[in-house]
């Protein structure tokens, strides 16, 4: 028979949706409903998010919440909980990620509408990042040594969002990166996806969703520096849209020497977060 395990599956959607984001505004008129939550130490703060919940939350069947950062980004965060054999959760994460890939955007926009009036040059949206997360409760049962021997190659295609079982090599090559902390947890990231089997986990989800925000901003930044670029070999003046001067509204007469240095200044503001 096939063992059954707990936990939840944590979807991470953020959405790039303008330059800044006026949390006194959103506080004063009351734009959206603030959900109080607690922060990893980590945040230093003045990068401290908003938090807010959900649109019609007492109408879902699972958790989540919405985080508002101020430098123009939106992270929302679904909490779906299982009870399921390795197999049938397999399935399971293929039909939700497809389902919240939908809902995320359903949701984003209707607060994107409800927040528009504190946005600094709103657009919905012009970047936007997922990832997604299992955490599985452990069972006293089974050790972690067990745990991979006996369904390492499952663990890999649920990385992989795969329905068939993965060759060797490929479970050897996603396996090899799994590490833990203490002796019965088990860590393992690959790509946008993550497994985890451990009881103290909330602080590596934290962790999980800034990675996603940061990797967001960095796609922008990686955009905006193939332009730059661009405009500085070839020595022609290529057209950016609004949204995409902001930066350089001030430097528009700088050299292209210039404006790159300023954009190293701007990327190495997101990577010392």
């Amino acid at each position: 028979m096939s063992r059954i395990f707990t936990g939840h599956i944590h979807l991470f959607h953020a959405f790039d949706i303008g330059d800044d984001i006026n949390f006194e505004q959103i506080k004063k008129e009351q734009l959206l409903i603030r959900k109080p939550t607690p922060l990893p130490r980590y945040f230093k703060n003045y990068h401290k998010p908003f938090s807010a919940e959900l649109p019609h939350p007492h109408a879902r069947s699972y958790e989540g919440h919405v985080r508002l950062h101020q430098f123009g980004a939106l992270s929302l965060q679904y909490k779906v909980p299982f009870e399921l054999t390795f197999e049938e959760l397999r399935e399971f994460l293929n039909t939700i990620a497809d389902e919240f890939t939908e809902q995320s955007i359903t949701d984003a926009s209707t607060i994107f509408k409800s927040i528009e009036p504190a946005i600094q040059k709103p657009n919905f949206f012009h970047i936007k990042k997922s990832c997604i997360l299992m955490h599985v409760n452990p069972d006293s049962g089974i050790s972690v040594t067990e745990l991979k021997e006996t369904y390492g190659g499952q663990i890999a295609s649920l990385l992989r969002f795969d329905d068939e079982t993965l060759s060797e090599y490929k479970k050897s090559e996603i396996l090899k990166k799994a590490f833990g902390y203490y002796r019965g947890d088990l860590i393992v990231i690959d790509g946008s996806s993550a497994f985890i089997y451990d009881d103290d986990y909330e602080d590596v989800v934290d962790l999980f969703e800034f990675a996603n925000i940061q990797h967001l901003e960095l796609q922008y930044f990686d955009k905006l520096l193939d332009k730059q670029l661009s405009t500085a070999y070839n020595r022609e003046i290529i057209p950016l849209n609004a949204k995409e001067l902001i930066p350089f509204w001030s430097t528009l007469n700088m050299s292209q020497t210039q404006k790159l240095s300023m954009l190293q200044v701007e990327i190495s503001v997101i990577t010392e977060r």
